[in-house]
């Protein structure tokens, strides 16, 4: 709807700072399609600017999308990149997915 269109706009805006959870949250509108075009392309791009911005659940949603090759080529190396880096961010999810990959 047009609300997800202006959340969309307005994280869009916050983007160019590198808010990690601005990041995370548009990388996760354009995954699922709330509010935007469904893009899986456009969510790594998002969740890999907020990553790197220091936004946990961005590393976490990364590693999920390189492990089930959403929008990327399936990379387990990557992923697992990914997900140390969240379990690093204290966001415990990471942790154990990490740990179940390598299991």
């Amino acid at each position: 709807g047009s609300n997800g269109k202006a959340n969309f706009e307005s994280s869009r805006e916050v983007l160019k700072g590198g808010n990690g959870f601005s990041c995370w949250l548009l990388g996760s509108m354009v995954q699922c399609g709330g509010g935007v075009v469904h893009d899986a392309l456009q969510a790594v791009s998002f969740y890999e600017k907020g990553c790197y911005g220091g936004g946990g659940y961005s590393c976490l949603m990364l590693g999920g999308m390189y492990w089930e090759g959403l929008g990327v080529q399936p990379n387990t190396n990557k992923a697992l990149k990914f997900l140390d880096i969240a379990c690093e961010l204290k966001i415990e999810s990471g942790c154990l997915k990490s740990k179940q990959l390598r299991d």
